[in-house]
């Protein structure tokens, strides 16, 4: 059973091959490899319920530690949504290299932030309305997720000149166990090679502007966090962190935890709808309005 403070299941997160386009037999449309951006790497799968308009949205994130995983990681989710009424846009976003100047941070917000107004510009297409668009992450994925909630500014670089009319900001978050502080000691080993090729101690101006944590305001977007009191990659104190910080801002926000570790895992079909049923119930109620 699903309760508030904890949720006493596990959930494995797999990947779900499926053809480039195919109709599922549970009332959703899958198309997957659009491209959103000029990049190789900027491609996204959408997943659309059958029926309805201005439908509610939500960009999901895949984790990999900003260096590794693809949209296919969470093709199961973005699928189950959409059986719910809600359009899934799974994102690939640049995968970092601590060699790669390109690579590193800000590229990957840059391409979430993308991914967000290709969306709303063709929220007609979608049936999707941009006003009830949200994002959802797992892990590194979680951490871009609250980017996303807490600045309508777009990362600096050549991206930000695609979809300019429409805002990179979403009216809700869920953050599946998802790193929000880069200067906490007590998270990673001092070096985020996705991001910097420097050491969190040789330069922690750019750990702290890579940290969501210090960008919360009374204008964040409303969060949903989730995350294992074992999780022995990302300390709960990360979520606790910051669901303080948006109660100190007056944002609504529930954090929820389960006896579990970093990834959700071993779950059965069953238990798993429990974790979508509860997601989807938030995403489609508990949205906040950029209107």
């Amino acid at each position: 059973m699903i309760r508030r403070s904890v949720i006493a299941i596990v959930v494995l997160v797999f990947a779900v091959a499926s053809l480039a386009q195919a109709q599922t037999g549970s009332g959703v449309d899958v198309t997957q490899d659009i491209s959103y951006g000029p990049l190789p790497i900027h491609h996204l799968d959408v997943c659309e319920p059958h029926d309805g308009t201005d439908l509610p949205g939500v960009v999901l994130l895949h984790g990999g530690g900003w260096q590794a995983g693809d949209k296919r990681d969470i093709l199961r989710f973005c699928r189950a949504l959409a059986g719910r009424g809600i359009v899934g846009i799974g994102v690939n976003y640049t995968l970092g290299d601590r060699h790669i100047p390109s690579t590193q941070w800000p590229a990957q917000l840059a391409d979430v932030q993308l991914a967000v107004r290709w969306a709303r510009a063709h929220a007609r297409e979608l049936r999707l309305a941009p006003t009830k668009l949200c994002a959802m992450g797992y892990s590194a994925g979680g951490h871009l997720a609250v980017f996303l909630g807490v600045t309508a500014t777009s990362a600096p670089g050549d991206l930000a000149r695609f979809f300019d009319d429409q805002s990179s900001k979403v009216a809700c978050v869920v953050d599946n166990f998802g790193p929000v502080d880069l200067l906490d000691p007590s998270y990673g080993g001092g070096r985020h090679p996705a991001f910097f090729s420097m050491r969190r101690d040789e330069s922690p101006a750019l750990y702290k502007e890579a940290s969501p944590l210090y960008f919360v305001t009374a204008d964040t977007s409303p969060m949903l966090i989730m995350q294992g009191s074992d999780d022995d990659q990302v300390p709960l104190s990360q979520s606790a962190r910051l669901a303080q910080a948006l109660r100190g801002k007056s944002v609504p926000v529930e954090l929820i935890t389960y006896p579990g570790g970093h990834d959700y895992g071993g779950m059965s079909p069953a238990q798993l709808d429990k974790i979508i049923v509860a997601q989807s119930s938030y995403l489609l109620t508990r949205h906040g309005s950029l209107e």
